[in-house]
């Protein structure tokens, strides 16, 4: 069945059973295909609440149940993405293109929860990943690599802002009845979320009012998510708002003697006002700012980095 009830297509319980991968959709009702985009409900799904947003198998246990697992990972193998090859095995037309941060929900290049990409655009400065960034990919009937996940090759899986921790009785309760288990949780602010967002089980080993990105993943104890992988930016100084450029409609900065992209969904945060812009918005309010800035970004250029949060600061 597609989103709005309709039948998709028909699909044999055999045909299920013998070679399928798929998103499981975060609440672990639906399985989006890969590939085809065809999306499986059932009357029952079934599925260790651990695999929610994931890329898992799936099969037809019965005809109204659906049955989700983990797939199994391959021996490590480089990506070449002049030559297009995954090892020796050659990648498909129209192969489906995932990332995640090696836990938690799966992504798009370009950081769509749960989507795909078909081609290796959003990787602009090599041609080549490692076997570590290959977290797994399936072939087809005729041996091509038509699934393919990789594993934080960009940063477009997270989400940036500023991270607050809530420790003990701040924290989210996991006990039962008169006995409490208090766990560390985490709140995300940015655009998004400008007053902050829910409460996530964070284990993690990072301190309020860091800038940084999120991972999010399921857990066992609903209805939390966790923070599955955290990113810490590192920070530059920069005053000079005219090192803001444009090139083939993408901003990049002059810092540190480094010409450095900015991200197309930047977070920006005017401290004069306590108020965070998203995007464009976010970004053209920076440059036409005339107050000192301070850039977050996420990794060297050489793997990718990018500007991921700039803090507009109050004299």
């Amino acid at each position: 069945m597609t989103d709005d009830g309709k039948v998709a297509a028909a699909v044999s319980g055999a045909k299920l059973s013998a070679d399928m991968i798929g998103i499981l959709s975060p609440d672990g009702s639906r399985v989006t295909l890969s590939g085809s985009g065809l999306v499986l409900k059932a009357d029952t799904v079934t599925a260790d609440s651990s695999l929610r947003g994931t890329l898992v198998k799936v099969s037809a246990s019965a005809k109204t149940q659906l049955k989700c697992s983990a797939y199994t990972a391959q021996s490590s193998a480089k990506a070449d993405l002049a030559a297009m090859t995954v090892g020796t095995y050659g990648i498909a037309p129209g192969c489906a293109i995932y990332e995640w941060a090696g836990s938690g929900y799966v992504y798009s290049l370009s950081g769509e929860l749960g989507k795909s990409s078909s081609d290796f655009d959003e990787i602009t400065w090599t041609k080549s990943l490692a076997s570590s960034d290959v977290s797994y990919y399936h072939r087809n009937s005729a041996g091509e690599v038509d699934v393919l996940l990789l594993k934080n090759v960009t940063g477009n899986s997270y989400e940036y802002g500023k991270i607050t921790i809530y420790e003990d009785e701040a924290g989210i309760n996991l006990g039962t009845g008169a006995v409490p288990a208090w766990n560390t949780a985490a709140t995300m602010t940015n655009s998004k979320a400008p007053g902050e967002s829910t409460k996530y089980l964070d284990a993690m080993s990072v301190y309020t009012g860091t800038y940084a990105g999120i991972v999010l993943g399921a857990t066992v104890s609903d209805p939390y998510l966790r923070v599955a992988a955290v990113s810490v930016l590192t920070s530059l100084p920069q005053n000079d708002t005219g090192a803001f450029f444009q090139s083939d409609d993408k901003w990049y900065v002059t810092a540190d003697g480094h010409e450095v992209p900015v991200s197309d969904t930047v977070e920006v945060y005017v401290e004069s006002v306590e108020k965070w812009l998203g995007g464009e918005e976010g970004l053209l309010t920076a440059v036409s700012s005339d107050m000192p800035l301070t850039l977050y970004y996420d990794r060297t250029l050489t793997t990718g980095g990018q500007i991921r949060v700039i803090v507009i600061k109050a004299q």
